[in-house]
């Protein structure tokens, strides 16, 4: 699960959270600029958000944001920060594997995957792909992270979308990948399962 924000984190969260920070805040500018409601923002496995929060305090886009964290310590020291940056994000100490966590704000066109997908076997990761479809939008962005841990499991999750209905949109490098939907959006199932975290 989710180290973004523990201490002792892997230094190279910080390339990582740099990374997602431009990749969004590109994003951002790119949805910001057109017209329409609010950008609509999911993070699962959200840590203290320090990922994503400096993005939204400095985006001029209005976004709706939802950050899923497991851990009550880290989704504290998030909306802390958020009450800091005078941003309103909704934080929910809740379990991003399931979609009863979060199905009212969905579809989204943003979607952060903060290590949720680590470690996960072959067969589970498809099946965690496969059902990503009922969580966006049309051609929704999904960034995947992972905290490392000795290994990065990015290139096996970036296979995995790019055998679904996915396009890399950045070579982001280690840690993240960034790829845009391209398939068709589905209803969104209660209480669907992506992943079973420890």
């Amino acid at each position: 699960m989710s180290d973004h924000g523990r201490p002792g984190q892997d230094p190279s969260g910080t390339e990582r959270a740099g990374t997602v920070r431009r990749l969004l805040a590109r994003e951002l500018r790119e949805l910001g600029d057109g017209p329409g409601a609010a950008v609509r923002l999911l993070v699962l496995g959200a840590g203290d958000g320090r990922d994503v929060l400096p993005v939204l305090a400095g985006s001029p886009a209005t976004v709706r944001a939802t950050l899923v964290e497991p851990d009550p310590d880290l989704a504290a020291a998030a909306r802390g920060t958020a009450r800091e940056l005078r941003l309103d994000v909704d934080v929910r100490c809740a379990d991003p594997g399931t979609t009863d966590a979060y199905l009212r704000v969905l579809p989204v066109d943003v979607l952060v995957l903060g290590g949720v997908l680590d470690d996960l076997a072959e067969a589970d990761l498809a099946g965690a792909v496969a059902a990503l479809p009922g969580l966006l939008a049309l051609e929704a962005l999904v960034l995947s992270t992972s905290d490392g841990g000795g290994h990065d499991p990015v290139p096996a999750v970036r296979e995995a979308l790019l055998d679904g209905p996915f396009e890399e949109v950045a070579d982001a490098g280690p840690l993240v990948g960034a790829h845009r939907f391209t398939g068709d959006p589905e209803p969104a199932e209660p209480g669907l399962r992506l992943v079973d975290l420890p």
